[in-house]
């Protein structure tokens, strides 16, 4: 096999917890993980520009090509699966690098420099989240503000479900994850979903937002080994909550009310 290497976005991402779904007394949790991985993969086909994917076991690896309109594409994609997989309480860990990668999709190989980045950077994550290596930054000669900028629009589009980097609150200086990291943002779907676009339920009684306090809540406090991860997406949830409620008080108040009764709940997690 000719090893030739090409400059590529690569995103490397590893489900959280994935030991407790093996060695679950009910498979169904981890069927249903397969069953998301295989409907984001038929999504991604899709996609006029292409996306290379990959799952081993709790791995997910996705790769795109070197345009600033692939990378927007994967940082949508991730966005997109990690949405789906918290409806359903799985919850994933990721980093998004860049650099030479050899992907052979017919035979499942990948090697290169841009994947090891991608793999090592997933541990830095610490929390449920995707993170951005700075070099990417770098790379399209960007501040982090101006990437914000670039990749998220104008205010008023995060309510459009446009909203793609967390920016911890830049636009309402309401901030309680610590700053640490550059990452992609999902909550802001979820809460679309519950309030915008409130058509879309998870059941006829129950919206995306009320299911992922739910999870939240049954997991704060069922050990010291996961404290620290659902803590932080506690108040992640309460960040992103508190700036779409700031953008919809003049605009949708039946949402904006929906939205303070949520934040309260969040907050006396």
């Amino acid at each position: 096999m000719k090893i030739t290497y090409s400059n590529k976005y690569v995103a490397f991402i590893d489900v959280l917890g994935f030991t407790d779904l093996v060695y679950s007394n009910s498979n169904e949790k981890l069927e249903k993980y397969f069953d998301i991985i295989e409907m984001a993969f038929e999504i991604f086909k899709a996609h006029k520009t292409k996306i290379d994917k990959l799952a081993i076991s709790d791995s997910i690896i996705l790769v795109s090509e070197d345009t600033s309109a692939s990378f927007k594409l994967l940082l949508e994609s991730i966005k997109q699966l990690q949405y789906f997989l918290a409806r359903r309480d799985i919850w994933v860990r990721g980093g998004i690098s860049y650099g030479e990668v050899f992907f052979d999709t017919s035979s499942n190989i990948i090697v290169g420099k841009g994947f090891i980045n991608a793999y090592l950077l997933e541990k830095e994550a610490k929390y449920p989240r995707v993170i951005i290596d700075p070099l990417i930054l770098t790379k399209l000669n960007l501040t982090r503000r101006e990437f914000y900028d670039h990749f998220n629009g104008q205010p008023h589009q995060f309510i459009t479900n446009g909203k793609l980097i967390h920016d911890y609150g830049l636009h309402n200086l309401n901030r309680l994850t610590e700053d640490d990291s550059i990452f992609v943002c999902y909550a802001n779907t979820i809460i679309f979903k519950s309030t915008i676009d409130s058509t879309f339920l998870v059941n006829e009684n129950e919206k995306d937002l009320d299911l992922i306090y739910t999870h939240i809540r049954k997991n704060l406090y069922n050990s010291q080994k996961h404290y620290s991860k659902y803590l932080w997406l506690k108040k992640y949830f309460q960040e992103v909550i508190f700036e779409y409620q700031y953008l919809l008080k003049d605009n949708d108040r039946k949402s904006y009310y929906y939205l303070e009764n949520s934040l309260i709940a969040f907050s006396n997690l």
